[in-house]
């Protein structure tokens, strides 16, 4: 959008700008207009101290991106730009936008229009969520820890380690005891591992990662569950690459797919996981089942944390989960800069897709071994 005057220069808009009902409508919104001449020099702003807004924009301050996109606007090379500047203390955290003001008629552009939105309250807002998980992954970190010793500890009564239990009702309590202590721990690491990627904001330890091998592994530690759950598990013949990834975090990514499918497959059902590259080039893991399936319009909401899906299929079923998994995997895959996929069909089963972008290939595809 451009800006005309009815003069020919910035006069007028000096006038409007500064004076009558506009100034208190900036200020009502709480924004702050500046304009600028067509060296960049500003002109005009709204009395800030007397309405009770910010002060004048002031480019220099705002950096060399800022500069570099009002230099743009004003040689007619962007039609507008926008800026937001979140470096400071929330007073001072702004969205910016820029316009070009032409002279009348559409003729040349002599200046620009800065229109300053401050960000104080939703900057403030973001970082006191941002402090309470915090607070809240210190607590499921040592909750971990607690659950491991109660894991370990059970584990010590299963093997006997210092003598019989006696009574087989023990044996069946330390066997409840490291189930539940099992499941309750992934339950926590889930949640731990989705608030520091959400708020923490977690650097990838990247290293070269053999998709197939790492899949192979993931199966493999997951066939005993498949097993006892009565499925079918099997891993494709693997033409792979070699990718640059953090193998912790891509590994979490396979086994959440492959427990799905099996926590919502019945009993008879198969699944398969297979790795490769799709016609455009992308390194992917997949996971297929023929399990309860997922209608199409709950695919987004399973995507969502601590969703939890009110279906037929869900209910005979049993078991929705902790409704962590997928928004994990899906997370995870954003970091690395790739995408996440379902394709699925109630009572057919579900296909979950995992892509890594092109770029993350460091070694051709290896032929099976």
């Amino acid at each position: 959008m451009d800006y005309q005057t009815s003069i020919g220069d910035l006069a007028s808009l000096t006038a409007i700008l500064t004076t009558g009902l506009l100034p208190q409508v900036l200020a009502a919104m709480n924004d702050t207009a500046t304009i600028v001449d067509g060296d960049g020099r500003v002109v005009a702003a709204t009395r800030p101290h007397a309405i009770g807004g910010h002060a004048p924009v002031d480019p220099q301050r705002l950096g060399e991106t800022f500069i570099h996109g009002l230099r743009a606007v004003l040689a007619n090379r962007s039609d507008s730009f926008d800026h937001v500047d979140i470096s400071g203390s929330p007073e001072h955290c702004a969205r910016y936008r820029i316009l070009p003001l032409r002279s009348a008629g559409g003729g040349a552009i002599i200046g620009a229009l800065i229109v300053r939105h401050p960000l104080t309250e939703a900057i403030r807002a973001e970082r006191r969520v941002s402090d309470t998980l915090h607070h809240v992954a210190n607590m499921v970190h040592d909750l971990r820890t607690e659950l491991n010793a109660v894991i370990g500890f059970s584990e010590m009564m299963l093997e006997e380690s210092w003598g019989a239990l006696g009574d087989e009702h023990y044996r069946t309590y330390a066997q409840h005891i490291h189930l539940s202590g099992t499941h309750l721990l992934h339950q926590v690491n889930q949640v731990l591992d989705l608030s520091r990627v959400d708020y923490l904001g977690p650097e990838l330890e990247e290293e070269e990662v053999d998709l197939a091998e790492l899949l192979r592994q993931c199966c493999q530690s997951l066939d005993m569950l498949a097993e006892r759950n009565g499925l079918a598990m099997s891993m494709e013949p693997a033409t792979a690459p070699i990718i640059r990834a953090d193998p912790r975090l891509t590994r979490r990514v396979a086994l959440n797919l492959l427990s799905n499918a099996i926590k919502f497959t019945p009993t008879g059902g198969r699944v398969s996981a297979s790795t490769g590259l799709d016609a455009h080039g992308r390194p992917f893991l997949a996971v297929r089942d023929t399990g309860i399936g997922i209608a199409a319009e709950h695919l987004d909401k399973v995507m969502q944390p601590f969703a939890q899906i009110d279906s037929p299929q869900a209910r005979r079923h049993g078991d929705n989960g902790s409704g962590l998994g997928l928004p994990l995997s899906k997370r995870l895959m954003e970091l690395h800069g790739g995408s996440l996929h379902l394709d699925s069909t109630p009572n057919r089963g579900t296909t979950a897709t995992a892509w890594f972008p092109p770029q993350r290939v460091v070694a051709p595809v290896q032929a099976p071994g």
